[in-house]
């Protein structure tokens, strides 16, 4: 074969390869591993140096289709019986592709209830939802949850970041959000497989 046609197979080939779809672009072959095992992956997220803000992101895989788990996550008023603590959730407004949701959380001891509504932004579908508090309790609460095909299955990835409004202590907050994020993927997960 001439060097040139072999140049050009090559740099298709690398090109078709890297746009297949298992889409690992920040995974480590360890991380990936942990994955198959069953694992999540949870990792403090950096923010802003004054910022109130605390930020995590929990990483899942899902025997389950992008399409499936994400039937899963449209359905809202389901995620009562899926996420620990939620008490009520109601779809005030659906227009996609958006939606207006209101949620009672109730976080247990030390902890008072939450009341709060988040826009939900279903825009990228299949792919990502992004959402972000507009009224309640919280001065400020936004996060993704990013759907990956992998090998069949889904790698979900839930990203939060927020801002309570009030005193809390920080290892309190962090506990939080390292049982919560974990939690939530878990009843995903088992709904999704279902």
């Amino acid at each position: 074969m001439h060097p040139t046609r072999y140049l050009i197979f090559l740099i298709i080939y690398v090109f078709l390869f890297t746009m297949s779809k298992v889409n690992a672009y920040s995974y480590s072959a360890d991380d990936l591993k942990k994955l198959e095992k069953g694992e999540i992956i949870l990792e403090r997220l950096d923010t802003p140096r004054k910022s109130k803000l605390e930020a995590a992101e929990a990483t899942i895989l899902v025997k389950a289709s992008p399409k499936k788990v994400w039937d899963v996550l449209d359905h809202q008023e389901n995620l009562v019986e899926i996420v620990p603590n939620i008490k009520d959730i109601k779809v005030l407004e659906k227009e996609f592709p958006f939606q207006k949701v209101r949620v009672k959380l109730d976080p247990g001891i030390f902890v008072p209830a939450f009341d709060y509504t988040l826009l939900f932004d279903q825009s990228e579908i299949y792919k990502k939802i992004k959402f972000k508090r507009i009224d309640g309790s919280f001065k400020e609460l936004y996060g993704t949850w990013v759907l990956e095909p992998y090998n069949g299955y889904t790698i979900l990835t839930y990203t939060l970041y927020i801002d309570f409004g009030f005193y809390m202590p920080t290892v309190l907050k962090k506990l939080g959000l390292n049982k919560m994020l974990p939690q939530t993927l878990k009843g995903i997960k088992s709904k999704s497989e279902s």
